[in-house]
């Protein structure tokens, strides 16, 4: 795992790092921000020990993320990247997509949800254009109308349900 293309010139980019154990998904993933965001440098993990190492080596502006990856421990490990990245915007991506997950990975500190299932275009605008909130000019929510599950959107679902 790491980065792709990493010249030295790739460092001063901004960056996003995709955290899936899926090597086919991984790439697919990879890809798909690289078509649509190419100013962004993309790192790739594999295991939640790869992402810690992503994180802490490469700082990234973004991470998205698989909940299911050896080492995780679920929520677990959503929390551990959130304590040694706190200013990160971190979306897991997952194929769980329950209420109860949703709910429960933006209690963790996710900022937001991307479901597995969505068709390519709407998983690349879940992607906030210029990913990080604190590289969001005016501080806000870099999801904000993007195709992602937040707060409001589990609040929605859980309506939608009843």
């Amino acid at each position: 795992m790491g980065e792709s293309g990493s010249h030295s010139t790739e460092y001063s980019r901004p960056a996003i790092l995709i955290a899936d154990d899926h090597p086919l998904f991984r790439d697919a993933l990879a890809q798909m921000v690289s078509e649509g965001f190419p100013e962004y440098r993309i790192i790739e993990a594999d295991s939640h020990a790869s992402a810690v190492s992503a994180v802490e080596a490469a700082d990234p502006d973004l991470v998205l993320l698989d909940l299911n990856m050896p080492g995780m421990g679920g929520f677990t490990g959503l929390l551990s990247l959130r304590d040694r990245a706190p200013a990160t915007p971190i979306a897991v991506i997952s194929a769980d997509e329950t209420v109860s997950v949703v709910r429960q990975t933006l209690t963790c500190g996710a900022s937001g949800f991307i479901p597995k299932s969505l068709p390519k275009a709407q998983i690349v605008a879940a992607v906030p254009d210029r990913a990080a909130e604190r590289l969001a000019p005016d501080g806000g929510d870099p999801f904000a109308g993007q195709a992602v599950w937040t707060n409001q959107g589990v609040r929605l679902a859980a309506e939608r349900r009843r």
